[in-house]
């Protein structure tokens, strides 16, 4: 069966009874993780040591021998007795999951983590076609109503109701690539902002402006409007500064994704100043003008390039820095005076 996030967190407040395997799978690692934490959680509330085992598919050289791992601890007896969870990261898309997973889901849960998996991949299909034991759950990039409701709740916890929409409308701007790091983020300004009950755009600007984020996240309207300049010097900083040549390509690609549900409104019929007015006053000019440039099939030639720059610099020896550099450039390039 097919989760969406509502269903995934009530089946996990119930524990996952009736549950004897779980994919967790999409481009955002950091929900990904998020939720691979929460399933182990609820399916085992108390960790003693004999319960939870973790494979990593990284740790074996083929698919069989992952599965037989996989299977070979799933049908042995927890120590302190109760339900076993085997959590398998990393799970490639031809793994034969399904047939690993317990028969009688009180018995024992398989927990997996996957990137993002296509349509027909074998994995996917096995988990979310079934219709008793089994379930999926995608972790797509979030988009502005999703890290608005995150952001909402995250700062909530903190005290902090009183947010300006112009202020949170700031704070969605830069949030996004990595449900991870949205959250970090986040915290740091509820820690920062610890004791107050409202927050100001002075607040928002002294929390984000102390990191790279912003730096980070104003790459992707660079490439995105095709100035080639700033998108040479800024992945040169960046990538100088330490950040992770995966992580910016991420990024930009988060960025793009928002771009694409904007540009899928406008072609639907929805008024492009108004789908742009809903930006942050500060970036609204540049949205306005990639909004104008682009379409729904050209972001989505672009989202394939970036993910297929990822697995590059993944399964490649040469520096991520060499590959990131000619491909956000020839992307850029591409997009300019268009």
């Amino acid at each position: 069966m097919k989760y969406k996030d509502g269903d995934f967190l009530a089946a996990a407040r119930g524990g996952l009874a009736s549950v004897a395997g779980l994919l967790i799978y999409g481009e955002d690692k950091g929900k990904v993780q998020e939720f691979m934490s929460a399933a182990v959680k609820a399916a085992c509330p108390v960790d003693d040591g004999f319960s939870i085992f973790e494979l990593d598919a990284l740790d074996f050289k083929t698919v069989e021998d992952l599965a037989a791992a996989a299977r070979d601890e799933m049908n042995s007896i927890s120590l302190m007795g109760g339900r076993k969870v085997v959590k398998i990261k990393n799970a490639p898309a031809d793994l034969a999951a399904a047939g690993i997973a317990p028969l009688d889901p009180a018995a024992g849960i398989l927990i997996l983590a996957a990137e993002n998996l296509s349509p027909g991949s074998e994995l996917r299909r096995s988990f979310e076609n079934d219709a008793g034991r089994l379930a999926a759950i995608a972790c797509y990039v979030d988009d502005d109503r999703t890290i608005r409701d995150l952001a909402r709740k995250a700062l909530a916890e903190f005290g902090i109701r009183a947010v300006p929409l112009e202020v949170m409308d700031f704070i969605v701007s830069y949030l996004g690539e990595n449900r991870a790091t949205s959250r970090m983020e986040l915290e740091k300004i509820g820690l920062y902002l610890s004791g107050k009950t409202s927050m100001t755009m002075e607040d928002a600007e002294a929390c984000l402006m102390d990191s790279s984020l912003l730096a980070v996240a104003d790459l992707g309207g660079f490439v995105a409007s095709g100035d080639v300049k700033k998108v040479s010097s800024s992945v040169v900083r960046l990538l100088g500064e330490g950040n992770d040549a995966n992580y910016l390509v991420a990024s930009v690609r988060s960025h793009f994704w928002r771009l694409f549900d904007m540009v899928k409104e406008i072609e639907a019929g929805a008024d492009i100043d108004a789908v742009a007015a809903r930006q942050f006053w500060k970036v609204r000019d540049s949205y306005r003008r990639q909004l104008g440039a682009l379409s729904c099939a050209k972001i989505t030639n672009i989202i394939a390039r970036l993910g297929e720059l990822e697995n590059q610099i993944r399964t490649n020896h040469a520096p991520g820095e060499v590959f990131v550099a000619q491909a956000l450039l020839g992307i850029s390039a591409g997009l300019r005076n268009k």
